[in-house]
Protein backbone atom coordinates (compact mmCIF):
# COMPACT_ATOMS: atom_id res chain seq x y z
CA UNK A 1 0.00 0.00 0.00
CA UNK A 2 1.19 3.58 -0.27
CA UNK A 3 1.43 5.97 2.17
CA UNK A 4 -1.62 8.01 0.33
CA UNK A 5 -3.63 4.77 0.85
CA UNK A 6 -2.63 4.61 4.76
CA UNK A 7 -3.31 8.11 5.33
CA UNK A 8 -6.96 8.42 3.98
CA UNK A 9 -8.11 5.13 6.05
CA UNK A 10 -8.10 6.83 9.16
CA UNK A 11 -9.88 9.60 7.38
CA UNK A 12 -12.61 8.04 6.67
CA UNK A 13 -13.10 5.56 10.07
CA UNK A 14 -13.55 9.33 11.22
CA UNK A 15 -16.09 10.61 8.75
CA UNK A 16 -18.14 7.26 9.96
CA UNK A 17 -17.94 7.29 13.16
CA UNK A 18 -18.99 10.78 13.06
CA UNK A 19 -22.32 10.44 10.89
CA UNK A 20 -22.45 7.52 13.13
CA UNK A 21 -22.55 9.53 16.15
CA UNK A 22 -25.38 12.20 14.45
CA UNK A 23 -27.93 10.11 13.52
CA UNK A 24 -28.00 8.31 17.06
CA UNK A 25 -30.13 10.72 19.24
CA UNK A 26 -27.97 12.61 21.69
CA UNK A 27 -27.55 10.05 25.35
CA UNK A 28 -28.18 12.79 27.09
CA UNK A 29 -30.50 14.82 25.24
CA UNK A 30 -33.67 16.70 26.47
CA UNK A 31 -37.10 15.39 27.21
CA UNK A 32 -39.05 17.53 25.62
CA UNK A 33 -37.66 16.73 22.64
CA UNK A 34 -37.64 13.48 22.91
CA UNK A 35 -41.14 13.64 23.55
CA UNK A 36 -42.07 15.59 20.29
CA UNK A 37 -40.14 12.77 18.17
CA UNK A 38 -42.26 10.08 19.80
CA UNK A 39 -45.60 12.24 19.94
CA UNK A 40 -44.20 12.48 16.02
CA UNK A 41 -43.54 9.04 15.44
CA UNK A 42 -46.63 8.32 17.04
CA UNK A 43 -48.81 10.53 15.03
CA UNK A 44 -47.59 9.24 11.81
CA UNK A 45 -48.16 5.73 12.82
CA UNK A 46 -51.31 6.33 13.34
CA UNK A 47 -51.97 8.11 10.44
CA UNK A 48 -50.17 5.31 8.34
CA UNK A 49 -52.59 3.18 10.37
CA UNK A 50 -56.12 5.04 9.15
CA UNK A 51 -54.45 4.98 5.64
CA UNK A 52 -54.03 1.22 5.66
CA UNK A 53 -57.79 0.76 7.04
CA UNK A 54 -59.35 2.79 4.28
CA UNK A 55 -57.29 0.91 1.86
CA UNK A 56 -58.36 -2.18 2.92
CA UNK A 57 -62.10 -0.86 3.06
CA UNK A 58 -61.57 -0.25 -0.48
CA UNK A 59 -59.95 -3.25 -1.10
CA UNK A 60 -62.69 -5.40 0.05
CA UNK A 61 -65.35 -3.08 -1.73
CA UNK A 62 -63.54 -3.81 -4.93
CA UNK A 63 -63.70 -7.70 -4.39
CA UNK A 64 -66.90 -7.71 -3.43
CA UNK A 65 -68.03 -5.45 -6.30
CA UNK A 66 -65.98 -8.48 -8.33
CA UNK A 67 -67.81 -11.42 -6.67
CA UNK A 68 -71.13 -9.89 -7.61
CA UNK A 69 -70.01 -9.48 -11.07
CA UNK A 70 -68.52 -12.56 -11.67
CA UNK A 71 -71.83 -14.17 -10.09
CA UNK A 72 -73.76 -11.58 -12.85
CA UNK A 73 -71.52 -13.57 -15.75
CA UNK A 74 -71.85 -16.85 -14.31
CA UNK A 75 -75.46 -16.52 -14.57
CA UNK A 76 -75.50 -14.39 -17.83
CA UNK A 77 -73.56 -17.60 -19.32
CA UNK A 78 -76.01 -20.07 -17.77
CA UNK A 79 -78.89 -18.17 -19.67
CA UNK A 80 -76.71 -17.96 -23.15
CA UNK A 81 -76.18 -21.82 -22.59
CA UNK A 82 -79.89 -22.53 -21.79
CA UNK A 83 -80.86 -19.85 -24.92
CA UNK A 84 -78.66 -22.26 -26.79
CA UNK A 85 -81.12 -25.29 -27.14
CA UNK A 86 -84.13 -23.03 -27.70
CA UNK A 87 -82.07 -20.98 -31.14
CA UNK A 88 -81.13 -25.40 -32.24
CA UNK A 89 -84.80 -25.76 -32.03
CA UNK A 90 -86.02 -22.01 -33.78
CA UNK A 91 -83.44 -23.28 -36.62
CA UNK A 92 -84.90 -27.00 -37.20
CA UNK A 93 -88.53 -25.39 -36.74
CA UNK A 94 -87.05 -22.63 -39.51
CA UNK A 95 -85.79 -24.99 -42.12
CA UNK A 96 -88.87 -27.17 -41.86
CA UNK A 97 -91.20 -24.34 -42.49
CA UNK A 98 -89.16 -22.99 -45.48
CA UNK A 99 -89.07 -26.84 -46.72
CA UNK A 100 -93.12 -26.66 -46.25
CA UNK A 101 -93.43 -23.02 -48.52
CA UNK A 102 -91.18 -24.55 -50.90
CA UNK A 103 -93.81 -27.37 -51.47
CA UNK A 104 -96.56 -25.17 -51.26
CA UNK A 105 -95.40 -22.83 -53.82
CA UNK A 106 -95.02 -26.12 -55.72
CA UNK A 107 -98.53 -27.02 -55.03
CA UNK A 108 -100.08 -23.26 -56.08
CA UNK A 109 -98.45 -23.67 -58.99
CA UNK A 110 -99.44 -26.85 -59.85
CA UNK A 111 -102.96 -26.22 -58.99
CA UNK A 112 -103.09 -22.93 -60.97
CA UNK A 113 -101.53 -25.08 -63.74
CA UNK A 114 -104.27 -27.60 -63.60
CA UNK A 115 -106.80 -25.11 -63.24
CA UNK A 116 -105.96 -23.21 -66.53
CA UNK A 117 -105.76 -26.94 -68.13
CA UNK A 118 -109.41 -27.53 -67.20
CA UNK A 119 -110.72 -24.11 -68.58
CA UNK A 120 -109.00 -24.61 -71.65
CA UNK A 121 -110.03 -27.91 -71.80
CA UNK A 122 -113.78 -27.22 -71.21
CA UNK A 123 -113.55 -24.19 -73.70
CA UNK A 124 -112.08 -26.46 -76.27
CA UNK A 125 -114.72 -28.97 -75.98
CA UNK A 126 -117.98 -26.10 -75.69
CA UNK A 127 -116.37 -23.52 -78.26
CA UNK A 128 -114.25 -26.28 -80.43
CA UNK A 129 -111.74 -23.56 -81.76
CA UNK A 130 -110.81 -24.91 -85.19
CA UNK A 131 -107.18 -23.71 -85.13
CA UNK A 132 -106.81 -25.85 -82.03
CA UNK A 133 -106.93 -29.06 -83.89
CA UNK A 134 -106.60 -32.79 -82.20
Amino acid sequence: MTMAAVSKRPRQQRRVAQEHKRSQPPVGGSSSSMTMEAQEITDSLQRTKQMMRHELERVSHVTSAMQDDAQMLEQTRDHHVGMESVVKGARGALRKLKRQDMQETVVLWCAVSFFYTCALYVLWTRIRIPFLLW
